[in-house]
């Protein structure tokens, strides 16, 4: 089963990095699953984790992509296992299927296209906000978990989630996630904030 692809079109390197980041740890959850040759699968993709954090983040979108596709397809075709009693790739080859997919959905001009700018801007401001209402000392408060909707300026629909990373007593962090549905899949970007008590 494939891993939630983004619905968006990807305009940052980093979008692409962290698209096939969830491929792999949605693979590796899989694979642990598996009817067949638990062990080899989780190496697998392991495997194909490694290679992956090899590459630079760095040129276009669909070239960093593609240098990644490369990776995991040179690990795919070497990949071998002496433990597998009925496969000796496992995985590897569904996370070069869901790369090779992502790459292929993203050179589709259906894709809605986000204002990135205005994106972070309201995750900014709701992470400010948050702040701004936030007890101090954070207390119990440190394991809400909260998630709203809210529309940009240009009448975009965006959903945010935000949660509390403690620091310390009196330091803490605030991370927000922004995405484009309600059921919180494949942020577009994320944001993190840092807060002490005398701010």
């Amino acid at each position: 089963m494939r891993v939630n692809p983004p619905n968006f079109k990807l305009t940052t390197v980093q979008q692409m990095h962290d698209a096939i980041d969830r491929i792999l740890t949605g693979r590796r959850k899989q694979a642990y699953n598996s009817q067949y040759d638990v062990g080899v699968c989780v190496r697998s993709v392991e495997a194909g984790r490694e290679a992956f954090e090899k590459i630079t983040i760095k040129g276009s979108v669909l070239e960093y992509g593609r240098s990644v596709e490369k990776a995991l397809g040179k690990v795919h075709n070497t990949f071998y296992d002496s433990s597998g009693e009925y496969t000796s790739r496992g995985m590897i080859g569904d996370v070069c299927s869901d790369v090779y997919q992502l790459l292929e959905e993203q050179k589709s001009d259906n894709l809605k296209v986000i204002d990135m700018k205005e994106a972070r801007d309201v995750l900014v401001n709701e992470i400010q906000e948050l702040i701004a209402l936030t007890p101090r000392p954070l207390g119990d408060a440190a394991c809400a978990n909260i998630k709203l909707k809210t529309v940009g300026a240009s009448g975009t629909k965006y959903y945010v989630a935000m949660e509390y990373e403690q620091k310390s007593d009196s330091e803490f962090d605030v991370l927000g996630r922004i995405y484009n549905n309600s059921k919180y899949q494949v942020p577009i970007l994320y944001e993190r904030l840092g807060v002490t008590d005398s701010d």
